[in-house]
């Protein structure tokens, strides 16, 4: 498991965890929920199709500090993610 910074699919700028093989992973959305199971019979309903394929890119920070950046139909600017970079790293959500 890696730590990775998230934008897009209704996630902005927030740090995940995910399992990172290449150069795309998918993620949870973190605005909605596509669908839900209608057939299951109980008191909770399960989420379906819940997952975005999001682009895992990296990003220099500073010398010798890279982050792992995902994005799924944005681009952010370096600048932006450079700021919050410094946010995460101060809330120690990042190393």
């Amino acid at each position: 498991m890696v730590k990775v910074l998230v934008y897009g699919g209704g996630h902005n700028g927030i740090v995940r965890e995910v399992e990172c093989e290449d150069s795309a992973v998918r993620i949870i959305r973190g605005d909605w929920i596509r669908d839900r199971n209608v057939s299951h019979k109980g008191e909770k309903i399960e989420p379906v199709n819940y997952d975005e394929e999001f682009s895992v890119r990296e990003f220099e920070y500073a010398e010798g500090q890279v982050y792992l950046i995902a994005e799924h139909d944005v681009t952010i600017p370096d600048e932006d993610i450079r700021k919050r970079i410094d946010v995460m790293i101060s809330l120690k959500s990042l190393p």
